[in-house]
């Protein structure tokens, strides 16, 4: 009985915080951007699915790595004769800045990659960044719930969202919203940390 009573205030208390929150104007977008080192030498093979599960994911941007000496930008998965590829854009080609009125054909051309690379995933360096943009708050809070589903049962995870470096390695069973524990403090429960 007692910890019926534990979780309804709980619950109480998320509804409480997420009726605040929703209440309060969330002024601009969000880019996040998750560094990683996901293996010592090589990328471990157990995170190779997270990857390509988070690059899947509706608020997803990419993933900046590759192997050392030569880093691209993959803002995509590409899969043909049953074999997946990260596609690739090499951003090493320095460009001058355009004005969204000065676009031509020669600067479009100039832009653009001709031949993506196509790299296997388990052959990326274990050192790399995933990119995510979330337009608002709903969009971000749907992203949380999105990074809590990309570990296998069992797995470890690549990263998690977390309202707070406190009690970050709190059992977040307790939570409900995929966005890690729900923790006690003052600060106003807006504040989020990717670990």
């Amino acid at each position: 009985a007692a910890f019926d009573a534990r979780e309804r205030i709980r619950a109480a208390q998320r509804a409480a915080r997420d009726a605040r929150l929703a209440a309060t104007p969330w002024p601009a977008a969000l880019v996040v951007i998750v560094p990683l080192r996901l293996g010592l030498n090589a990328l471990e093979p157990g995170y190779v699915p997270q990857i390509l599960q988070a690059l899947r994911l509706s608020q997803a941007l990419g993933l900046v790595g590759g192997k050392p000496g030569r880093a691209l930008f993959f803002p995509g998965v590409s899969r043909s004769d049953g074999e997946t590829r990260l596609v690739g854009l090499d951003p090493h080609a320095v460009q001058p800045a355009l004005l969204s009125d000065a676009f031509t054909t020669a600067h479009l051309a100039s832009v653009r990659c001709d031949e993506p690379a196509r790299v296997r995933p388990d052959r990326l360096d274990p050192s790399l960044a995933l990119g995510f943009y979330c337009r608002d708050r709903a969009d971000f809070l749907s992203f949380c719930a999105a990074v809590a589903t990309l570990p296998a049962k069992g797995a470890t995870p690549a990263f998690s969202v977390v309202q707070s470096l406190e009690n970050r390695f709190v059992d977040d069973s307790e939570s409900d919203d995929g966005c890690g524990p729900v923790l006690g403090g003052d600060d106003d429960g807006d504040e989020w940390t990717v670990v």
